[in-house]
């Protein structure tokens, strides 16, 4: 015999007790269960197979114990005492409460193991327990009373302190392979105790969660199936592009060789090929699943571009990332690095406003993270591990980088808001701060609260006040923009910094 046995009354109907103990408690069948009541012996009943790895017992009670008192059951195998479930109950009717009085109570759980427990009284006469008649799917299946000690309901000024129930299902609807619902009532007038609960079987739970996982997993292979066919047009438009500057050099060629046109005076593939001739090609690591996306702007040359994407391989070290080129059309030289930079994504977005270009940048990412680069900025060693941070904060939706000036002059920590006036961050004392926004030269943002708040308003003509708006919009939304110093990039010579009239765009994005 197992070391803590559990025998359980189901019900008492007339004079017959009925109810169950779990056979696998057993190595051989248990025998005799001896019946005690109030400490007197009753007699015994030998239980018998119910089906599913259980036992169950009727047993005929006395007559005498049904004096309309409360009683208090027993039970014991092999000589040994055993925990008896649902052990109290009142035979008889001499105690029964007037007509006009109803019980109040409250259903709390059922349990994975199938305990319906709660508590239930009479306001009026707290010393008068509440019998309860307990039904599955609107059928009954069992009885108690609730006697139970329940010091918390006590306190809260209900009752006498004896109110509680426990319940046990019957093992026929625990092994039914679907949910049931679960109500309780009074058994003498048929008054409902409130919040009927559904009880599901922990195997039929942990079917739906994988489930509900499986359609989780289903909508982002959808997802990244869709982001891949965006990132396949883009490529395709890119070198759609690039064989149209191709086959223009080719038809200035032909047409230059009629007119007798000196060829030095044409422009086109020729300086394009001179501008990529001294950069060395070089490789960034194939990614399938990347864990960063990573968007640089194109910049005015196509050397200072390669250097900016060589800073950015150089840094991301074992970090898989993706790195997307964003070409606005102003170089035509620049689709040629994709000849020296394999496994570079590219995007050529001509015509497009600076904020809707952003937005249709971040469309292409995959990965959960984005970092987003203006033309001309070159990243810190070790950026990578600054973005750890979306990792540790879940409610982190921004994270604003240090941008310095060749110098090392701080142009950029974040902006935050004093007196109602924006300030942009660059005191020692303030770096460690929380910031209400970031600056468009330099920042990461998560894809999904991005995605959340339906990425920059194009209604603001600049980067810098849309960028505001969404880092504010964000934080209403319960996200957090924070300032990361490790998370930095320096502004090189001859670019012209997105900041310039931050303070300006700042007060736009809040009114």
């Amino acid at each position: 015999m197992g070391e803590q046995i559990c025998v359980g009354i189901e019900a008492i109907d007339a004079r017959r007790m009925t109810g169950w103990l779990t056979a696998g408690l057993f190595e051989d069948a248990p025998g005799e269960i001896e019946f005690f009541c109030d400490g007197q012996a009753l007699g015994g009943t030998v239980p018998e197979a119910a089906g599913s790895g259980t036992l169950s017992f009727e047993f005929l009670l006395p007559r005498f114990l049904f004096d309309g008192a409360v009683h208090e059951f027993g039970a014991r195998i092999g000589g040994r005492p055993v925990e008896l479930a649902n052990a109290s109950h009142r035979l008889g009717d001499a105690l029964a409460p007037p007509s006009e009085i109803t019980p109040i109570g409250w259903v709390e759980e059922v349990s994975e193991d199938g305990w319906v427990r709660g508590w239930a009284c009479y306001p009026d006469l707290p010393d008068c327990p509440v019998e309860l008649e307990f039904l599955v799917d609107g059928e009954p299946a069992g009885s108690a009373i609730a006697g139970l000690h329940r010091p918390d309901v006590r306190e809260a000024g209900i009752g006498g302190g004896y109110c509680g129930f426990a319940w046990p299902l019957p093992f026929s609807k625990l092994s039914l392979a679907r949910d049931v619902t679960v109500s309780v009532r009074e058994q003498r007038s048929g008054t409902a105790i409130p919040n009927p609960m559904v009880f599901r079987k922990p195997a039929v739970a942990d079917a739906f969660s994988k489930i509900a996982e499986l359609e989780s997993d289903v909508r982002l292979l959808n997802e990244t199936i869709a982001a891949l066919a965006r990132r396949g047009a883009a490529d395709e438009r890119a070198t759609t592009e690039l064989f149209r500057t191709v086959g223009q050099f080719f038809s200035d060629l032909a047409a230059a060789s009629a007119a007798g046109t000196p060829l030095a005076q044409l422009r086109g593939t020729p300086v394009a090929v001179d501008a990529t001739a001294g950069l060395e090609p070089f490789a960034l690591p194939a990614c399938a699943a990347p864990e960063v996306t990573v968007f640089l702007e194109a910049g005015a040359t196509v050397a200072a571009t390669y250097e900016v994407l060589r800073a950015v391989r150089d840094g991301m070290g074992e970090t898989p990332a993706e790195i997307f080129l964003i070409d606005d059309g102003a170089c035509e030289d620049m689709p040629l690095l994709l000849g020296v930079v394999r496994h570079l994504r590219y995007a050529r977005l001509p015509g497009r406003a600076p904020v809707a270009r952003r937005n249709d940048a971040m469309r292409l990412a995959v990965a959960p993270v984005a970092v987003c680069l203006a033309a001309g900025v070159r990243l810190a060693p070790n950026w990578p591990d600054a973005l750890a941070a979306f990792g540790r904060r879940p409610d982190l939706a921004v994270l604003a980088a240090r941008v310095t000036l060749p110098d090392a002059s701080l142009l950029s920590a974040g902006v935050t808001l004093q007196k109602s006036r924006p300030v942009r961050r660059g005191r020692w004392n303030e770096l460690r701060a929380g910031v209400d926004a970031a600056a468009p030269e330099c920042f990461a943002a998560r894809r999904a609260a991005w995605a959340e708040l339906a990425g920059l308003d194009e209604g603001y003509a600049d980067m810098p006040a849309a960028l505001v708006a969404f880092c504010l919009r964000a934080r209403d939304a319960g996200h957090v923009v924070a300032y990361e110093p490790g998370f930095a990039a320096v502004l090189l010579e001859g670019t012209t910094p997105q900041t310039a009239d931050f303070n300006g765009a700042y007060q736009e994005a809040a009114e």
